[in-house]
């Protein structure tokens, strides 16, 4: 009878530690996939969009540039809604800045807290819903960088102006719109890693 008990309890251990895997690959490992045509080869393929890196809000610039990655270079992005900016970084010295359209005020608003660049692609694809008026919208950008889901940097060719209240009246669909030009400047200095705090 004592065999029956030992061979019951490892039974229930060995499913104990079945359920907690399956429990752990179904909530935190699966991922959204959105298609995304590749400018390279024509095709469309699924992008796996990673849980996004999120990291407790920061006080002070001194406790953001703590926590950077350090394969990011120790670059890190400061993002200005109020003033509609972008800063970057490298450790405490300002690199550059530019002027951002972010997310449709009060309807598509930009996620504000301390993220990090989850991968970056040049030529890609966003499609989506839009919130102010039920339409349907598939945009090409030539830099893409995510920063939380589906929300990210990237640039907008179909804008001429950037900054002010934009965002007020024409907002994005929550990434955060900005120049071509303030895009190839920065895309070769960030990578996945990079420390993005906006607020």
């Amino acid at each position: 009878m004592e065999k029956f008990f030992d061979i019951l309890g490892w039974i229930i251990g060995i499913l104990a530690d079945v359920f907690i895997i399956i429990y752990f690959l179904s909530s935190n490992i699966l991922a959204t996939e959105m298609p995304v045509k590749n400018e390279f080869n024509g095709s469309n393929r699924p992008i796996q969009v990673i849980e996004p890196v999120i990291i407790e809000e920061q006080e002070t610039e001194e406790e953001i540039i703590r926590h950077v990655d350090p394969l990011s270079k120790n670059y890190w992005i400061d993002i200005d809604l109020e003033e509609q900016k972008l800063y970057l970084y490298k450790n405490d010295e300002l690199i550059t800045y530019g002027d951002i359209v972010s997310g449709y005020k009060d309807v598509c608003d930009t996620p504000t807290g301390t993220y990090a660049i989850q991968y970056k692609e040049e030529g890609a694809y966003l499609s989506g819903g839009n919130e102010a008026d039920g339409s349907d919208y598939v945009r090409r950008v030539n830099y893409w960088m995510p920063f939380y889901g589906n929300y990210g940097i990237h640039d907008a060719e179909w804008r001429t102006e950037f900054g002010g209240d934009i965002y007020e009246t024409n907002g994005s669909h929550g990434c955060v719109n900005i120049s071509l030009d303030l895009a190839k400047e920065i895309y070769p200095l960030i990578d996945a890693g990079t420390i993005v705090n906006i607020n």
